[in-house]
């Protein structure tokens, strides 16, 4: 992907990769607490074969480690699904909030260098489209007098 696509991508590079990043950090925190409990329940049941005086080469043991194993595949398999699904949202809330604004803020530019104001348009599905709508009725409201 060349650069003028990244850029076209990220309306407000600090705000949306700080909004995904920050997206990141908390499924990861929350795999992680999941992880550490998954690896505390097989803690407990090495525990008790081992203060029942099964041999560390026993059965029970084999059969957990197997388990323990076959979950920590499962896991790593859904956080990286959950990860990417979480990022590709976060990306498209970020997208939809920071659109508008950059919209407005070249609309305000445009205004200063030009002088003509005029109505506002934002994409559909954007958040905010209470500004288009109050930004609109004020020029309206300005346009009566």
């Amino acid at each position: 992907m060349n650069n003028r696509k990244f850029k076209s991508l990220l309306i407000n590079k600090e705000f949306q990769l700080t909004f995904i990043i920050f997206s990141a950090i908390i499924i990861t925190l929350l795999s992680l607490g999941y992880l550490l409990s998954i690896h505390l329940f097989f803690d407990k049941f090495y525990s008790l074969g081992q203060e029942n005086g099964l041999s560390s080469n026993h059965i029970f043991f084999e059969f957990l480690q197997k388990q323990k194993s076959d979950i920590y595949t499962f896991f790593a398999i859904t956080y990286m699904t959950g990860l990417l699904i979480f990022l590709y949202i976060s990306f498209k809330i970020s997208h939809k909030v920071a659109g508008p604004l950059y919209r407005l803020n070249e609309h305000l530019k445009e205004i200063q260098q030009t002088g003509v104001i005029r109505n506002i348009k934002f994409r559909d599905g954007d958040y905010f489209m209470e500004i288009q709508d109050n930004f609109n009725q004020a020029i309206e409201k300005i346009n009566d007098k």
